[in-house]
């Protein structure tokens, strides 16, 4: 008998040790995304970052993330299960996918394992689900995650119609040691200075922050707008050049709350002492 979902919801220690490995059986209560060809698609789940788990009329399973990837990740649900079990960590597998390169995808579940925080806990749930399910153990999970992938032909799209693009993402393992050095949040930390994020408007629910600068799928528009920085002081109405980048400014806001005018009173303008105008102090800055 096929596993299904029903039967690993009837089992609460089994549900409780998946979303352990970030998996948890409660939908979305509002749809944020659309699959062409299905009027009603099936949710099953979803994952701390706020993606989707979808089992589609095929029993092929669908993940949609919040980030505007999407794309079929396992033949069955029993084999959405082994892969959740095996590799925990898949996700960042595919982040570190070179653009969808089997051989980066294995060197990156090979650190990823041999790195795990709490490996302890994860070898227990993964012995505790396999014994509750009757589930065996995948042949290669990083093999079929790829194929799944590869041969993906569902088409997802925001609400606004925007359609999402593959989880293959094109990062890949640079540095050999990167993941020995710090563990797999130092490994993971390395996407976050090169990996641009992209806004997806039409999309109505709000930003799943989970430890990078993402953008969410599911945000309004304009969710991803941002503030002017500067690495100095603020642009002033008084000059036309933005200020160095190797020479400090200086200057202070447009409108001091402290300024000195005993200048300007000692030696008002010739006009103004004729015509017996009191000026007011000057604002300007000077550099």
């Amino acid at each position: 008998m096929p596993l299904t979902p029903e039967v690993v919801t009837a089992d609460r220690s089994v549900v409780a040790r998946l979303i352990s490995l970030d998996v948890s059986f409660v939908p979305d209560e509002e749809p944020w995304f659309t699959i062409d060809g299905i009027e009603n698609p099936r949710q099953i789940g979803s994952d701390r970052s706020g993606g989707a788990f979808v089992l589609l009329p095929s029993q092929n399973m669908l993940y949609v993330s919040s980030e505007g990837r999407a794309g079929i990740i396992a033949g069955t649900f029993e084999a959405f299960v082994q892969l959740v079990v095996a590799r925990p960590y898949w996700l960042n597998i595919l982040k570190f996918s070179g653009g969808g390169d089997l051989q980066e995808m294995r060197r990156a579940a090979e650190a990823l394992e041999a790195t795990l925080d709490d490996e302890d806990e994860i070898n227990e749930a993964r012995e505790e689900i396999r014994k509750s399910l009757d589930l065996g153990e995948a042949d290669d999970p990083v093999g079929a995650l790829y194929e799944a992938i590869a041969a993906s032909d569902a088409i997802v799209r925001a609400t606004d119609g925007s359609p999402f693009t593959t989880l293959f993402n094109r990062f890949s393992r640079q540095q050999p040691d990167a993941a020995q050095r710090g563990g797999v949040n130092a490994y993971n930390a390395s996407l976050s200075a090169e990996a641009p994020t992209s806004s997806w408007p039409g999309l109505s629910r709000p930003s799943t922050f989970n430890g990078h600068k993402n953008v969410d799928a599911r945000d309004k528009p304009g969710h991803n707008e941002q503030r002017p920085y500067f690495t100095h002081s603020p642009l002033r109405n008084t000059g036309t050049l933005v200020p160095s980048g190797k020479m400090p400014s200086i200057s202070v806001s447009a409108e001091p709350i402290i300024q000195s005018i005993w200048i300007r009173l000692w030696l008002p303008p010739c006009a103004a002492i004729c015509c017996g105008v009191s000026c007011a102090p000057l604002t300007k800055h000077f550099e």
